[in-house]
């Protein structure tokens, strides 16, 4: 197993021992295997990481039951993937079989320059980094792609830049080969969770560029999609506004995937910054790859659905994308002039109509039967005023929340040494006026997630759709949750945290600097409310 890399004999006291062969007497294998799984369960959840890795090591039949047990939630990130794919790569089928749940949460890598940065990174996507890189500055640097990942080319040329994506393309490669793993070995798949970050992770930060513009291939989301297997009753897909590819090809344009995989589906919830209609009404503008007839579908299991037009942070042009493209084709009147301007600056909020409308259709047509929650969330920039704002839509109770997303951003005053303290916060006003602030490299998903979330995080970093948190199995897990609420400030918490970091010798306090980016807010908002208002009456 490929635990057995990672621990050691060394690691076992002799009284661990003593008393694990003790109790491996007459009176423990007379137990059902049932019981003595619910045994290995019990110590999991109650007892410490050694303890349980202590027992795997007792025996074979021991290590037979417990080790399924390590495998049934996973968490993947950044520096964990290719350590899991080495690790399915050389596992038997029964080894996969209990995988339940996978949740993936990948961050844009780090702008490299692999010629000329000093001191070179310690690892690659987790990796001793000379297990990876070959070659030298004289000469020239690859990246060895492993075998494990089953791909065609060996190695990938780091270029001469300071921005080089060859750490990028890596992960690309690995994600390509998840998806395929996932449709050869994880056949017991119940909830599947992909998420993009916004921003590199902070401690890779060596260059000035946190906002990269890399695409993350809209092919691979498709795959995962058509990869999961039909015991894959919940999925989440968070791309970021991230994924992007050749325009308007079968294999970029998901919705139509996403459509083949609702009929076993009970949770979806989707954050991708174009979904067009055909999600749920393939006849919308002569759906190009429709193959269902015009039967109206019927998707008797599903119990949640949240979908969320993220903006995207790329410089692509939205109309290239296949989803904005098949509705400009289809639905854009001819228009010229000023009227062609202003169904630019108003895309966004045609694009939401549209949808809202065909999911709206979909439920009066009888298509989610037993859905209790149906959601529709749009941030989007308000060109009139030059300001950003969230629709959250309520398909069921046909009720909207116009909310403002106003960005604060204050410099401090005084000598180049002390400009450290600033404000940069993302604050959303919720409808009791209530105001609440958040910063960090992760501030626009937790406003995000204050205002429309049918999923939540564990302190693993493992994702469930928000209903199976009262469940009897989740809180066997004993998992410890994340609530968005704890990550952000009401404006009394601002001044707190703000002063709390504030340096000795600023030419003011930070309570001023707070009460000027507050009355800033203020404005900024009234006139938020203003357009809104004029936005809703449209």
């Amino acid at each position: 197993m490929a635990f057995d890399s990672i621990i050691s004999t060394e690691h076992l006291g002799t009284a661990a021992v003593r008393a694990a062969n003790d109790f491996e007497g007459p009176s423990f294998n007379n137990i059902a295997e049932e019981l003595q799984l619910l045994i290995f369960e019990k110590l999991l959840q109650h007892g410490t990481g050694h303890d349980f890795c202590t027992a795997l090591l007792v025996c074979k039949q021991w290590n037979r039951l417990a080790t399924p047990l390590l495998w049934r939630n996973i968490s993947i990130n950044n520096s964990r993937i290719l350590f899991f794919l080495k690790s399915l790569a050389s596992a038997r089928q029964s080894s996969c079989d209990p995988i339940r749940n996978l949740s993936i949460y990948i961050r844009p890598t780090p702008n490299r320059n692999f010629y000329s940065d000093r001191p070179l990174p310690r690892t690659i996507l987790g990796v001793p980094l000379g297990e990876l890189l070959i070659g030298n500055a004289q000469d020239a640097y690859l990246i060895a792609v492993p075998d494990y990942l089953h791909e065609t080319e060996n190695f990938i040329a780091c270029e001469r830049i300071d921005n080089d994506t060859s750490e990028w393309k890596l992960l690309e490669i690995a994600m390509r080969t998840l998806a395929l793993i996932i449709r050869e070995k994880i056949r017991s798949l119940k909830t599947f969770s992909l998420r993009l970050a916004i921003r590199m992770d902070p401690a890779d930060r060596s260059r000035a560029n946190v906002f990269q513009t890399l695409a993350f291939p809209r092919s691979v989301l498709a795959k995962f999609l058509t990869s999961l297997p039909d015991s894959c009753v919940n999925v989440e897909i968070d791309d970021s506004g991230r994924s992007a590819g050749p325009p308007f090809t079968s294999d970029e344009h998901i919705c139509p995937s996403v459509r083949d995989i609702l009929p076993h589906l009970r949770h979806l919830q989707l954050k991708i910054c174009d979904i067009c209609p055909i999600v749920v009404d393939h006849n919308i503008a002569g759906d190009p790859f429709d193959n269902i007839g015009n039967e109206v579908p019927m998707w008797k299991d599903l119990k949640t659905v949240h979908l969320n037009l993220r903006p995207s942070p790329l410089a692509e042009s939205l109309r290239t994308k296949a989803c904005r493209r098949l509705l400009w084709n289809s639905e854009t009147p001819q228009l010229n002039g000023q009227e062609a301007r202003l169904w630019l600056e108003n895309e966004a909020t045609l694009h939401q109509n549209a949808l809202a409308k065909s999911l709206r259709s979909a439920v009066d047509k009888g298509s989610f039967p037993g859905v209790q929650s149906l959601m529709l969330n749009n941030r989007h920039h308000n060109s009139a005023i030059d300001e950003w704002h969230f629709t959250n839509i309520d398909i069921l109770n046909e009720r909207v929340r116009l909310l403002p997303d106003v960005l604060i951003e204050t410099d401090a005053m005084g000598t180049a040494e002390q400009r450290t303290t600033r404000i940069h916060e993302d604050c959303v006003t919720l409808e009791d006026g209530k105001s609440l602030f958040c910063t960090g490299d992760e501030s626009e998903k937790i406003i995000e997630a204050l205002v429309d979330d049918g999923w939540f995080t564990t302190t693993y970093g493992l994702r469930f759709p928000k209903p199976f948190r009262e469940t009897v199995e989740f809180k066997s897990m004993r998992l410890t949750c994340i609530d968005p609420r704890d990550l952000v400030a009401t404006e009394t918490g601002l001044y707190e945290r703000i002063g709390a970091i504030q340096p000795a010798g600023l030419v003011f306090d930070a309570r001023q600097l707070i009460d000027d980016g507050l009355q800033g807010l203020r404005e900024r908002r009234a006139r938020v409310y203003e357009g809104l208002s004029e936005e809703a009456t449209t």
